[in-house]
């Protein structure tokens, strides 16, 4: 008996488990090898690489897998020119279902006791119904457009549960400002040099369909490493409001990374996006004196002053001769004439939007069901049942969440969609009110630069994020929690190994989520 006791308590070494699970792992890798599925053994790896490490370390996992999705348009070029460029790409599955897998679980198990948590829970009910509505052309349209509501939603729930002050930082400063300073600085030898080799052959295997990369006079717009040029747009929309809301919290040094973020963001060639700064820009100076004092009157006097220097500058600049025998010279011009003639349609396509954000509010209503989550998609124009319709230009999308909200739920879920941002800005303001200012004005600031945008066509990295931000913020300050629960529940308060609190980076936010699990 003794013997049999001490034979079943060897343990194994961990290195002889590490070599026995890869040796595992081989078998269906040499298999897809063999038999030439490479595009699915990388996709794999990928999976496999993000998933472990968000089950050993969440905290590394999160900042990874955003750091993938940002990354993720050169990454698929890169293997593109090497394996080909498939019609259906599976890398882009990898992040949906590493979030899937993250994020459900939490889902399942989590207490709705706040109203920010009711409201998007119920939110995610009506998108999962939306998804079999037959008129969007298909469950296949309907599954797409998951990927692009429901998948994003889910890190406002990672972010509930693992989203610390000090993971939030570290996303911010350490993930999204170098990632947009490097789509900057990638996205200005673009526009002034030239392709790398496999952009320019992704450029040549997309031209057919995909006619927003064109920026006209037979130039390519810049995209950085990003899988498109809206979220390229959206990243260095991002960093330029990070290093501007970083300087008024104190931190001076990121203001020197100003001017080459706004640069490439300029040449992005995307007006709305130079609004949107200086309202982000505006939200994060209103919040920056002491408590917030007087953010009400702050915001719109920002807003304005914001808006004057922009048409200063314009009156200085856009009577000169600009060149347009290259994309940048091409891409300055068309902002030139957009901004300083935003109500001209020559120029600008300002009413055009507007007209078709209200449109979508109107569908809300002479649709009460919606037209389906796929509806406003990529989805709508790869599988849709009907005529093909490969053009990106098809997709019958507002290019504004709350617009397309009403158009693909209807007028129950636009509703709900907007009782969610009232919600999360309200939240937003009082986080930036008690929070550090280094953390407190660049996430307000983020928020306020993706209005409109925290769930959009195509947006693979930049709606996650936004989602973790909000999840974050909402957890529950220390001044939040009752004073009874704090001394009872903070002797289970027990830090992780990390180094991070994975529910808290205090002991009361620490208590809280326990109490909730």
């Amino acid at each position: 008996m003794a013997q049999a006791a001490s034979f079943s308590s060897i343990e194994i070494p961990a290195a002889a488990r590490a070599w026995a699970i890869t040796l595992v792992a081989l078998i269906p890798a040499l298999w897809l090898f063999w038999h030439g599925q490479l595009y699915i053994l990388v996709t794999l790896a990928a999976f496999l690489l993000l998933q472990g490490l968000c089950m050993s370390r969440p905290w590394l996992g999160i900042c990874v897998t955003l750091a993938y999705l940002f990354l993720l348009g050169d990454i698929r070029r890169i293997f593109g020119i090497l394996l080909g460029f498939p019609k259906l790409d599976p890398l882009l599955l990898v992040g949906p279902a590493v979030s899937a897998l993250l994020g459900i679980p939490l889902l399942l198990r989590f207490r709705l006791n706040d109203s920010i948590s009711k409201v998007i829970f119920a939110l995610m009910v009506i998108m999962t119904l939306e998804i079999f509505n037959p008129r969007q052309g298909g469950i296949v349209v309907g599954l797409s457009g998951a990927l692009f509501y429901l998948i994003p939603l889910l890190w406002f729930w990672i972010g509930r549960r693992y989203g610390t002050d000090a993971l939030l930082s570290t996303v911010l400063y350490k993930v999204v400002f170098p990632l947009s300073l490097l789509a900057a600085i990638l996205g200005l030898c673009q526009a002034y040099i030239g392709f790398l080799p496999w952009e320019s052959a992704w450029i040549v295997a997309v031209s057919d369909h995909y006619h927003a990369l064109n920026l006209g006079g037979g130039f390519i717009r810049s995209f950085g490493f990003s899988v498109n040029g809206t979220e390229y747009a959206d990243l260095l929309l991002a960093g330029s409001t990070f290093t501007l809301s970083a300087f008024f919290a104190g931190r001076r040094i990121y203001s020197l990374f100003f001017p080459i973020i706004a640069t490439a963001l300029f040449l992005a060639s995307s007006r709305t996006t130079i609004v949107k700064l200086l309202f982000a820009v505006a939200a994060s100076w209103a919040l920056s004196s002491k408590g917030g004092k007087g953010f009400a009157v702050r915001l719109p006097l920002g807003f304005a002053v914001g808006i004057g220097i922009l048409a200063f500058a314009l009156s200085q600049t856009s009577g000169g001769r600009q060149s347009e025998h290259s994309a940048a010279g091409y891409s300055t011009q068309h902002q030139l004439q957009g901004l300083s003639h935003p109500l001209d349609s020559r120029y600008s396509t300002a009413s055009m939007h507007s007209q078709m954000f209200l449109t979508g509010i109107v569908e809300g209503f002479t649709n009460p069901i919606g037209k389906g989550i796929g509806t406003p998609t990529i989805g709508s124009a790869k599988f849709s049942s009907g005529p093909s319709r490969e053009d990106d230009s098809d997709i019958n999308s507002s290019e504004v969440d709350i617009g397309d909200a009403f158009l693909s739920m209807g007028f129950i879920g636009g509703f709900l969609y907007l009782t969610t941002y009232f919600l999360v800005l309200r939240r937003a303001i009082a986080f930036g009110r008690t929070a550090s200012k280094q953390l407190g004005l660049p996430a307000i600031g983020l928020l306020a630069a993706m209005g409109g945008s925290w769930i959009a066509l195509g947006q693979y990295g930049i709606a996650p994020l936004i989602w973790f931000v909000i999840g974050t913020i909402s957890r529950p300050r220390p001044g939040e929690i009752p004073a009874i629960k704090r001394s009872s529940m903070a002797q289970r308060a027990v830090p992780s190994s990390s180094g991070l609190d994975i529910y808290g980076d205090r002991v009361y936010p620490l208590a809280y989520e326990l109490s909730n699990d």
